[in-house]
Order: C-alpha cells, then sequence, then structure tokens
C-alpha cells in the first residue's frame, strides 16, 4: 500500500495526532482514574515537579543559555559522545555550575553514584 517505511511511518503519526484528538476526553478519563487506583506512584512524580527550587534552577540555566551567558557543550562530559544532552546539578545553590551528561550518562549518575552519596 505504501511504496517507503518512511510514508507508512507519516500516516501512522497522522493517525495517532488524529486519534488523540478524537478521544481526548476518554484519555483524560482513563489518567484520572489511574491516579486513583496508584497514588503513591503519582505522588512521587507530583512532589519531582512541585519542587520550586529545582524548577527555579531549571529556568534559570534555559535563560543563561538563551542570553549567551552559558553555552551549552555538543559532547557529554563524561563519555564524549555527540547526543542531546541534560544539565546536572550537584548543587541548586549555585545554578549556572552545570554538568551535561548524555541520557545514559545521567540515568547512570543518579542510579548508582548520587544514591551513595546520599547515605552519607
Amino acid at each position: 500500500m505504501f511504496k517507503t517505511k518512511e510514508l507508512k511511518r507519516k500516516n501512522e503519526l497522522r493517525w495517532h495526532r488524529e486519534n488523540i484528538v478524537r478521544n481526548r476526553k476518554r484519555y483524560a478519563y482513563n489518567a484520572r482514574k489511574r491516579r486513583k487506583e496508584y497514588p503513591e506512584k503519582y505522588r512521587a512524580i507530583d512532589e519531582k515537579y512541585r519542587d520550586k527550587t529545582r524548577q527555579k534552577v531549571m529556568n534559570k540555566v534555559r535563560w543563561a543559555i538563551k542570553t549567551g551567558k552559558i553555552t551549552k557543550p555538543m559532547y557529554c562530559s563524561c563519555c564524549g559522545e555527540i547526543r542531546k544532552l541534560n544539565g546536572h546539578h550537584k548543587d541548586y545553590s549555585k545554578p549556572l555550575e552545570v554538568l551535561w551528561l548524555c541520557c545514559a550518562c545521567h540515568k547512570f549518575l543518579h542510579t548508582y553514584i548520587s544514591p551513595k552519596q546520599k547515605r552519607r
């Protein structure tokens, strides 16, 4: 039916977007239902985004990048790969001291290194 995989993928994406618009109320209802069924899971997610200090620091970094006060490198500070980078703050009181890491290194840092430091 489709000449290339790319055309097929574009058609699938278009269908998904249209489906979301058609079923918006049902998706919202199901999301509310899941929140009621698993409150502890969503409480942890909500607490993460309620942390105003963290949000303020992230906004300061975005603004500093936009205005040119700091530059976001192309390479991961840990592995040196060219990938999409995440900013990691060791200390939120110093918002412009950012360690730029790829997703894999950032996950490794939080999974294996940060928990050990918190135990001390």
